[in-house]
């Protein structure tokens, strides 16, 4: 306002005072519809926008003793903070504490820090069944 009262003074340009406002207004506008749109993706739990989900599972399928990896989710639980779960289908001479270990490590380089891992023997996922 005090720009606008700078540019009246020694001008007599009225209108100087609702543009600076509505500049002012179309300034917070578009910060609040960006607040907004984060705001409805974490309490949707929409998967985070940098987050690739084929590149998280492409990852963690390359993982030595993963045969595959199934119910994959990644959602935002508060600002900065990501969560994972997944099913992950080891294969027949895994070692399932560390396939855990090296999985938890291949996320964390997503930026995921809270993780929930169901490992299963090749097969045990085929039937798709959600109670």
């Amino acid at each position: 306002m005090i720009l606008a009262a700078l540019v009246m003074w020694p001008t007599g340009w009225y209108w100087a005072d609702p543009a600076v406002s509505a500049a002012i207004g179309v300034f917070i506008l578009a910060r609040a519809w960006a607040l907004l749109r984060v705001a409805i993706g974490v309490l949707l739990e929409g998967t985070p926008a940098h987050i690739d989900l084929s590149a998280v599972r492409r990852e963690m399928e390359s993982v030595p003793g993963v045969a595959r990896v199934h119910d994959l989710h990644v959602w935002t639980i508060t600002s900065g903070m990501y969560a994972l779960s997944a099913h992950a289908a080891l294969a027949d001479a895994a070692a399932h504490e560390q396939v855990m270990e090296e999985l938890g490590q291949c996320v964390a380089a997503f930026k995921i820090s809270h993780v929930t891992l169901q490992v299963e023997r090749a097969g045990c996922g085929d039937v798709q069944s959600h109670v």
